[in-house]
């Protein structure tokens, strides 16, 4: 992969589910000379290396949900669309400031939240003023160490991650489709990031700053499959409740097609169908009144 020469301004957006290795693949890509945010989320415990996050993104994308009555595992009611229209035009250039401020005038930068799985929409004016081309990685993780994560982190049950898990994948998925895009997956990338991340890079467009060469000896360093602390073996993903085990196995197996198979018509149609889906799921839940129980709040 040749670096990138070029003045045009590339911004590359990392999505997945919380806890799927997003952090990973950024900080890859910043140590091939992609901008990191200016304000970067600070680092944690259990994320010692950093999440290459913008805090003002983090922070704003946590007020946007608010104002719809939503938090990032509990908004099965949001509609993006609607949540535009309440907040008016001047969203739009509140938020092109936000990115202005954050990457500056920088020609590749990462932009990275998991909350933008169902908020990326309001972001696309402000990321068309500041960028000449806008690229998606979309990183999954298997549903059941997704869980497994979440539930040593916050006390999260197992169903409630796996309903978050498919609202955040199935919508990264839909809205992401006319952008140059690539899905990868988080044990791909610790097994062997040389070879995942040169096709995730040709595939979506993509032509970093720095070589893979010249960011080897750093990336090698950096990214290390002892990384991946909850391991799932098995192909499939039919886990968790009966209404959700068909839902989460058809996704996670067409994710896994488009993986290798970008354009597969087949595997389009199977997540077009989940995500319908799960939207009478989610309709069934708000109508029922069922709740999402809120433990102290998730940074990622």
């Amino acid at each position: 992969m040749s670096a990138n020469n070029s003045t045009a301004r590339q911004a590359v957006i990392i999505l997945g589910m919380h806890r799927s290795g997003t952090s990973a693949l950024a900080g890859a890509l910043v140590r091939l000379g992609l901008v990191p945010p200016r304000t970067k989320l600070a680092n944690a415990d259990d994320n010692p290396q950093g999440f290459y996050e913008s805090q003002r993104i983090a922070d704003r994308n946590c007020e946007i949900l608010a104002a719809g009555q939503c938090a990032w595992n509990a908004c099965f009611t949001l509609d993006p669309a609607e949540l535009q229209a309440r907040m008016g035009d001047s969203l739009n250039d509140e938020l092109y400031q936000i990115l202005h401020a954050e990457f500056g005038s920088h020609n590749s930068f990462v932009l990275k939240d998991p909350r933008l799985c169902l908020l990326l929409p309001l972001w696309y004016p402000g990321l068309a003023r500041l960028s000449s081309s806008q690229h998606v990685l979309l990183i999954m993780r298997h549903p059941a160490e997704v869980a497994r994560s979440h539930e040593a982190r916050g006390g999260h049950p197992e169903h409630e991650t796996l309903l978050n898990w498919l609202h955040h994948m199935l919508e990264a998925e839909n809205m992401t489709r006319t952008l140059p895009r690539t899905v990868l997956l988080y044990e791909d990338l610790l097994r062997d990031w040389r070879k995942t991340i040169t096709r995730a890079l040709r595939t979506a467009g993509i032509a970093p700053p720095r070589t893979l060469e010249q960011a080897s000896a750093e990336i090698d360093q950096f990214i290390s499959p002892a990384m991946r602390h909850h391991c799932a073996t098995a192909e499939g993903a039919r886990i968790g409740p009966d209404h959700l085990a068909p839902l989460l196995d058809t996704s996670w197996r067409a994710l896994r097609v488009l993986a290798e198979q970008p354009q597969d018509s087949a595997a389009r149609e199977a997540l077009n169908n989940a995500r319908h889906n799960f939207l009478h799921i989610r309709h069934a839940m708000v109508r029922q009144g069922v709740t999402i129980t809120l433990p102290p709040a998730l940074n990622k």
